[in-house]
């Protein structure tokens, strides 16, 4: 569909990643949609136009996420989005975690891929480790949960950590500690 001169378009995209906690895809999913709706009943003409899609770094069409369920369809990265947000990952204690980050190179070769097109970048919980794993961090403050603190500082000693707040943003970059 063609749009009008004043429609705005926001598109989120959510990285579609295996194991990733689902709250942290299909939360951001409802929200979007609840606020369009807002959006429509207080202004029935408005422009906006909010939405979210599923994008993957591996070209497939589903993901399975923590728990076993499948979500999709995943679509092409090469979308134009406004903003991506890495779920956090659903491990079974730091070891864990830093051994999983092994696992997805593709997607953290799309991180930086979307940062060199200027595409901000979010993380819910753990995901910020796939934001410093692509060194998108280095230089810049974080957060992430708290009790994965001493991990982050050990692994990522050039990203300035802050586990006291619960949204950091940095430029174009935001994170997050737990579900936040």
């Amino acid at each position: 569909p063609s749009m009008s001169a004043a429609e705005r378009r926001f598109t989120i995209g959510l990285l579609a990643i295996e194991d990733g906690v689902l709250s942290s895809l299909t939360g951001p999913m409802d929200m979007v949609r609840v606020a369009q709706k807002i959006a429509l009943a207080r202004q029935p003409g408005t422009g906006l136009a909010l939405e979210t899609v599923l994008v993957g770094a591996r070209g497939q069409s589903r993901v399975t996420g923590a728990g076993g369920m499948q979500l999709g369809p995943v679509q092409s990265p090469d979308l134009a989005l406004d903003l991506v947000i890495v779920p956090g990952l659903m491990h079974d204690g730091v070891d864990d975690l830093v051994q999983r980050l092994g696992n997805y190179g593709p997607e953290i070769e799309l991180l930086r891929s979307l940062s060199l097109r200027g595409v901000a970048l979010a993380s819910s919980c753990c995901g910020g480790f796939l934001l410093a794993e692509a060194g998108l961090l280095d230089g810049r403050s974080a957060t992430t949960s708290w009790w994965l603190d001493a991990a982050f500082r050990h692994r990522y000693p050039r990203v300035s950590l802050d586990v006291e707040q619960m949204i950091v943003e940095d430029g174009c970059i935001a994170t997050t500690g737990a579900s936040t």
